[in-house]
């Protein structure tokens, strides 16, 4: 769970058995994890099933700090623009892939995605 606390600076709410309640907010949890065996296993990467998940990042300049976090950590992670959204990529330690995004729709007054993704220059949002 390091890699939830330290580097998404999520916080725990609650451990009940084989979950793990984390949030970042002031509601129980925006992420709930169920732990499996450690035998448990692989998913078949071809097969049906989890593709990605993200979490919403309140805003640039916590997306621009965690993805400083992220590379210092030596995690690969590709920064991208949606145009309605500025995003990372990347894989938490399990190979579970996570998006890490922020919604700039409502400043862009742009409501609906129109399919660019263009890299994204970190280094250019706000510290």
């Amino acid at each position: 769970m390091v890699f939830y606390t330290r580097l998404l600076d999520f916080k725990i709410t609650e451990r009940a058995g084989r979950y793990l309640f984390l949030t970042y907010g002031d509601r129980h949890h925006e992420l709930a994890i169920h732990e499996v065996a450690s035998d448990a296993a692989l998913p078949d990467r071809k097969g049906v099933g989890l593709y990605h998940f993200a979490i919403e990042i309140p805003d640039t300049r916590a997306l621009k700090a965690l993805y400083h976090r992220l590379r210092e950590a030596d995690v690969d992670v590709k920064p991208m623009d949606h145009g309605i959204s500025k995003v990372l990529y990347f894989s938490d330690p399990d190979g579970n892939d996570v998006e890490a995004y922020v919604d700039t729709r409502i400043e862009n007054d742009r409501f609906e995605w129109r399919g660019e993704s263009s890299p994204l220059d970190i280094n250019a949002l706000p510290d």
